[in-house]
């Protein structure tokens, strides 16, 4: 390496991130107030001479909110302001590939699936307006190619978005007007035809390839998504720099095989990362990745370190000049990261690595450092955003490093091939297929291994007990340098203090007997049973969250599963309840509506005892017993699915509990003739909705109510009527979106939550 890394120029570019940052976060006259005083400031130091960098610093955060003013007054938001909430006609050109999403939980009901991408508007109610907006649509976009001219009319849903001038949605059919140039049409085709010569191939081979290779994760699981976020490998599945350097990496190798030199060789080398960024798509992420990419391949290239860091600076004031919104997104400040871990970090561990690496593995101390330095230097962001702090990332990467390039490789030669020779790309996809297979196991073992992912607070929080963590940790190998057999002890003691204090001690708190968990809009609550035992009432609208809730109350076993009606919010996270746990027998409710997910609720259940129950039933053990109350045989025709909700009363460790999932008015009269008195213990009906029976409540005139909300819900649940009623009524209240999962605990009865203890 010549030289040590030079950073001046990371003061300016640092400098304009804080500028299109604070003119975001700060909008208005406390954004203009700050750039006012930078500018000052500049002048200021610039006058008394004072110190180079501090003039540069300022007048680059001056300049940074300036840019960014001007890019938000080009994206004429004011015009769609007026047309919040209105039907609005568009032409314009798509500028991304549809990305599809999972139909959301829309209170009791599931969404349909809806696709959204960027558009480039021509015209707005006829009017010429070029600015980029985002659109959101139900329609099948399968063919909907980048370059694609488009009219539709749409509502105009958000206008306050980073990058975008507003969020519509499409309300009319997609008229195309004209079809894109021929090289997005090529490129469109590839894509295609790369996913369609992995058909046949297994599940996770088929999602992972496309992933690794252009970014297209539309085939992968849900559960395997799930547990490549958890083991950090999420990254190998969004085209990055590292997509780009094998890709650069492949045609230098090809061209020096070749005899090609010089320009020439650069040339080629440029043309082939373009036409790659063509195929994968140039999204800003994809644009990002190139822009760093090529600063690292230069550095590394020319062996001057020294200019690997003003070359970065560069890089990301270019970047933010022409797309100040960067500046607030998380993926441009992984790259940014990512980046410097490899101009800084990966030379060194290299180093190291090649004194204990014979000659012949020298290729492996690359492959090794690459993954290190960058999760290593990316790690605070990730557990900013995530809350998670993952002890199996490096490891995970590390191990399936060597499979990456070649996937890559042959995946970038498979879809160059699809579309005239679709039987052998078919063939290297099988020759691919055990290390796509390879990555999936490690990341299914990798996330079932105990303490695998440790929970962090996120934000700045979590930055700042990580750096600390990190600074105590480095104080700690400084003294210990001459004392270097009391290295490794030292770090696994410090693994283990970060393992003990982040596991959250105390929880579940001892002795308790309802859990009502934190499941967002929707209900899952959890009866003891001991031994790592339960009854379960409504799995919630998320498998993620359920499964989180048992994981954290250690519950393994299922005695009883009741799912006290159909609607979404209620049975959506059924797939997360039944993830490694064993469930003995489920209890249905009698009305199978809404019918979509009677049918899927079957379909997940598969083999296991499940049965409709009516008025009646009953379940006893040695520290439970309960009896449904409701259903009747006789349905009730108004608001059918929520008026079967299986309402219940019983003991629990001989306390009292009531529920009875979305019980309206006319289920709640019906439930009144049947009680016999009150209760301890209520889950509160319908989220708190303002649909309670006055007389119920006075009858059942519980200790304990428990209310499970979402945070900010559209449908204004708990109704104040509602809390007014409850706070007459019930000894204390307690709401799982104020203060998360909820335990009523015994000796004293009482609630404790993940966030506080309730009194009342």
């Amino acid at each position: 390496m010549k030289g040590s890394p030079d950073a001046r120029l990371l003061f300016p570019a640092f400098g304009i991130w804080v500028g299109c940052a604070s003119a975001q976060l700060f909008y208005g006259i406390p954004a203009t107030f700050l750039l006012i005083v930078t500018f000052v400031m500049s002048l200021i130091f610039f006058i008394r001479k004072k110190s180079y960098f501090l003039q540069l610093f300022s007048l680059a955060i001056f300049l940074g909110g300036v840019i960014t003013g001007i890019h938000e007054e080009a994206l004429h938001r004011d015009l769609f302001a007026s047309f919040e909430d209105s039907s609005i006609g568009v032409v314009g050109v798509v500028t991304s590939d549809p990305q599809l999403s999972k139909s959301k939980i829309r209170g009791d009901f599931r969404s349909p699936q809806s696709a959204t991408f960027y558009l480039r508007t021509k015209e707005v109610n006829s009017r010429s307006v070029r600015v980029p907006i985002l659109v959101s649509t139900i329609n099948n976009v399968a063919n909907l190619i980048p370059g694609t001219r488009i009219s539709f009319y749409g509502k105009v849903s958000d206008y306050r978005l980073n990058n975008a001038s507003a969020f519509i949605f499409v309300k009319s059919e997609l008229k195309i007007l004209n079809k894109p140039n021929s090289i997005s049409q090529l490129t469109f085709h590839m894509r295609s035809a790369l996913r369609d010569s992995l058909q046949g191939l297994p599940a996770a081979a088929k999602g992972l390839i496309p992933g690794i290779v252009i970014g297209d994760r539309t085939f992968q699981s849900i559960e395997l998504t799930t547990n490549m976020r958890s083991t950090g490998l999420t990254h190998l599945t969004a085209v990055s720099g590292a997509n780009l350097a094998i890709v650069a990496a492949l045609v230098l190798a090809l061209c020096r095989r070749f005899g090609v030199s010089g320009k020439t060789l650069w040339l080629i080398v440029a043309l082939a990362l373009a036409f790659f960024i063509l195929l994968v798509r140039p999204s800003p992420s994809v644009l990002r990745a190139a822009v760093m990419t090529t600063v690292a391949l230069a550095a590394r290239a020319s062996g001057n370190q020294s200019a690997a860091l003003p070359s970065l600076g560069v890089a990301i004031g270019l970047l933010l000049i022409f797309n100040p919104f960067l500046a607030t997104d998380p993926g441009f400040a992984l790259s940014v990261l990512a980046t410097t871990g490899l101009l800084l970090l990966a030379p060194k561990i290299e180093n190291h690595l090649m004194k204990h690496f014979s000659k012949r593995l020298e290729f492996l101390a690359q492959m090794l450092a690459i993954p290190i330095s960058a999760t290593i230097y990316s790690l605070p962001i990730v557990v900013a955003i995530s809350g998670q702090l993952s002890l199996v990332s490096v490891f995970a990467n590390l191990i399936v490093a060597p499979v990456i390039a070649p996937i890559t490789i042959v995946g970038f030669f498979m879809s160059l091939i699809s579309i005239p020779l679709p039987q052998i790309s078919h063939l290297l996809g099988i020759l691919i297929s055990p290390f796509a297979m390879w990555i999936a196991g490690v990341a299914n073992f990798c996330a079932d291994l105990p303490f695998s992912t440790l929970r962090w607070s996120k934000g700045w929080l979590g930055v700042f007990s990580l750096a600390i963590l990190a600074v105590i940790l480095g104080i700690l190998l400084l003294i210990l340098r001459k004392f270097s057999y009391l290295k490794i002890p030292i770090i696994l003691i410090l693994i283990l203090f970060m393992i003990f204090s982040t596991t959250r001690f105390g929880w579940p708190p001892k002795n308790w007997l309802i859990a009502t968990c934190d499941v967002g809009q929707g209900d899952g609550v959890v009866l003891s049973l001991g031994s790592n035992s339960a009854i379960v009432i409504d799995v919630g609208p998320d498998p993620n969250m359920i499964d989180e809730c048992l994981h954290d109350l250690k519950i393994t076993n299922i005695e009883l599963l009741i799912l006290t009606h159909f609607h979404a919010d209620h049975v959506e996270g059924l797939p997360g309840l039944l993830k490694g746990r064993k469930v003995k027998k489920v209890w249905l409710t009698t009305e199978p509506t809404p019918a979509d997910e009677f049918i899927r609720v079957k379909e997940w259940l598969g083999d296991v005892p499940n049965t409709q129950i009516y008025r009646g039933a009953l379940f006893k053990s040695r520290s439970i017993s309960l009896e449904v109350i409701w259903p009747d045989m006789k349905p009730i025709l108004e608001s059918p699915a929520n008026n079967a909700s299986i309402a219940i009363v019983g003991l629990i460790h001989d306390h009292s509990f009531f529920s009875a999932g979305d019980l309206e008015l006319a289920g709640q009269d019906m439930v009144l003739q049947r009680l016999t008195g009150g209760v301890e213990i209520f889950k509160v009906t319908h989220h708190g909705s303002k649909l309670q029976n006055q007389k119920l409540i006075e009858t059942l005139s519980p200790k304990i109510c428990l209310i499970s909300v979402g945070a900010d819900n559209p449908y204004g649940h708990p109704a104040p009527v509602t809390l007014d009623l409850l706070g007459n009524n019930c000894g204390a209240v307690a709401r799982t979106d104020r203060s998360g999962t909820l335990t009523v605990v015994d000796n004293p009865l009482r609630v404790v939550s993940t966030r506080k203890s309730i009194w009342r």
